[in-house]
């Protein structure tokens, strides 16, 4: 029988609950639900039950991604000052084709409304078509000035976490294409880290800086 595996604070409800012969209590005193996963995750992969979580990996991924969006980086090389730039008076709309990727679209939506109030919605392709479709062509001579917070366009925000399948690059493909089609801009948000979650820990810190920004 597979053992139950709980993390959280040693004197909490749960873990009180889910002492017993048959539970490992991983003892956490974080709030942050990323930090307690990958706790998880590392143990998991220990008893071979789990992807590759290396917690030094993730630190290493989150430490380049602040030194690359530091405050006192310049624009022309801070990602997240560009993605911000990008974002402004836009409605973003965010998608990560992964599992990973989709959650941490979800993460960088919902920190994107918490920071600045604005509209931004994260979900799955046929989710998020109908928004970019709905979306009316640009017209070059449009008054850039004209109109209110109501006529915000919507921009397409992609988090590519290096998932090269088939599906995922069909419904990418579909994404862009409508974007394309009605003038849409795009911004791609990528991450270079060695494993699935680390990747998914630098997209969505690199997507919270460029919402603190925005």
């Amino acid at each position: 029988t597979a053992p139950t595996v709980v993390a959280g604070p040693p004197a909490s409800m749960v873990a009180e609950h889910a002492a017993g012969r048959w539970s490992a209590i991983l003892p956490t005193t974080t709030r942050d639900p990323l930090a307690t996963a990958v706790v998880m995750l590392s143990y998991l992969e220990q008893v071979r039950l789990g992807p590759s979580a290396d917690p030094g990996t993730v630190a290493d991924a989150l430490d380049q991604v602040a030194l690359a969006c530091a405050p006192r980086r310049d624009l022309a090389v801070n990602p997240a000052k560009t993605l911000a730039i990008g974002l402004a008076d836009t409605n973003p709309v965010v998608w990560g084709g992964s599992v990973l990727a989709a959650r941490a679209a979800r993460r960088v939506a919902e920190s994107i409304r918490r920071s600045s109030g604005r509209t931004a919605i994260a979900g799955e392709v046929d989710q998020l078509l109908p928004v970019i479709e709905a979306s009316r062509p640009r017209d070059v001579f449009d008054d850039p000035f004209a109109g209110g917070a109501g006529d915000l366009r919507p921009v397409l925000v992609v988090l590519d976490d290096g998932v090269d399948d088939p599906l995922v690059r069909e419904e990418r493909q579909q994404l862009e294409s409508a974007a394309a089609e009605r003038g849409v801009r795009l911004e791609t948000l990528t991450s270079e880290a060695p494993t699935d979650v680390a990747r998914y820990a630098s997209l969505m810190l690199s997507g919270t800086y460029a919402s603190e920004y925005l």
